[in-house]
């Protein structure tokens, strides 16, 4: 049952919940209503399932999570109330815990964010969209929606929205719990996380191969295309590992993360999951990886020029003095972002205070 005097909060995106989807959109997501509920929200995640986290449902079991699994409905809580459905009855999920629940705000993004945020303007609800990345269709298509208050993931995030479709938004850096990620490091591998085309997995295989005794490291994310894994198999100087639940696991064994993104990256994550340990950054000066980095790396210019990237590396991995610069930068730039005062502003944006 809903306490009706509690300030209730959804969460809805078509996509799985943690610990099913634990690339960046999914650990925002479940930072942000962790917190959230911490401050007393009664928070509440609305989203898909199907086959792929059926297969995968001893995660929930690793974490001593007890769950309810019913033909087309998923259950558990982790602290929140999570509550899968499979596409088709999607809408229907949606509209129904609207009714039950009677959210005060309803937050969506990326999937199906314009049916969810159009269901919640029909029963009067505040409505929010988080606009994590300027190229993926469903954030315009959300926009139809009118929601109440867009956040945008970086300034530059929040400038594209302005300059394409005159939106005003209020910029919500990812939610990073910072200690969760620092730990002790050997400076083992160059590290590449979401080993996929636009990420500029190109890039990362040359320096690979043009530095023979450095060892190197790619971390499965999206998921990532076979003929790329048996490349990386094939060199003697290089490790794949799949999608890992604990990223200190990575981070504990990297000496420089390297983020040769061939996009409009909107912020970059991982460059300050990385950083909370002090690991430089080598990224592309694209979107808004240059916002994420900050002093705590080094930004490439001409990123889609291998060689470009051959000489930064080189260079930091020679220099130990530069090195010791840039790790003590990169602890320093993770101070920017600051969880507990992204939510609180989260909090006075959407009124979610008593």
């Amino acid at each position: 049952m809903t306490e009706k005097g509690a300030v209730r909060f959804l969460y809805g995106v078509g996509r799985p919940a943690f610990p099913f989807f634990i690339g960046g959109d999914g650990t925002i997501a479940h930072t942000m209503l962790t917190e959230l509920t911490g401050m007393g929200v009664d928070c509440r995640f609305v989203g898909t399932f199907g086959d792929h986290v059926v297969t995968k449902l001893g995660r929930l079991d690793d974490l001593a999570i007890p769950y309810a699994l019913d033909g087309d409905s998923l259950s558990y809580c982790i602290p929140y109330r999570v509550t899968l459905a499979t596409g088709s009855t999607f809408t229907s999920l949606v509209e129904k815990t609207i009714l039950e629940f009677e959210p005060h705000v309803v937050f969506a993004q990326l999937n199906q964010a314009r049916e969810i945020l159009a269901l919640a303007k029909r029963y009067g609800c505040r409505t929010a969209l988080y606009v994590l990345d300027v190229d993926h269709e469903e954030n315009f298509r959300a926009l139809e929606s009118e929601p109440d208050v867009i956040f945008a993931v970086s300034n530059f995030a929040r400038a594209e929205l302005s300059r394409r479709f005159g939106k005003e938004s209020h910029v919500l850096y990812p939610l990073v719990d910072v200690d969760r990620y620092r730990t002790p490091r050997r400076e083992e591998f160059v590290t590449m996380i979401n080993p996929v085309e636009v990420k500029g997995v190109e890039i990362a295989l040359h320096l690979a191969e043009r530095l023979p005794r450095q060892e190197f490291l790619f971390v499965e994310g999206w998921g990532t295309d076979p003929a790329i894994v048996e490349r990386i198999g094939r060199l003697p100087n290089a490790t794949y590992l799949s999608k890992q639940m604990d990223m200190r696991a990575v981070y504990g064994r990297t000496r420089v993360l390297i983020v040769p993104s061939q996009w409009q990256e909107a912020f970059g994550r991982v460059v300050v999951e990385a950083q909370a340990s002090g690991i430089p950054v080598i990224a592309s000066r694209t979107g808004g990886l240059p916002e994420a980095v900050g002093q705590g790396g080094i930004l490439i210019d001409d990123y889609s020029n291998p060689d470009r990237w051959l000489s930064a590396l080189q260079g930091l991995l020679k220099d130990r003095s530069a090195y010791r610069d840039l790790s003590e930068k990169a602890i320093e730039n993770t101070r920017r972002f600051v969880l507990r005062r992204e939510v609180e502003r989260l909090v006075e944006i959407l009124g979610l205070s008593d």
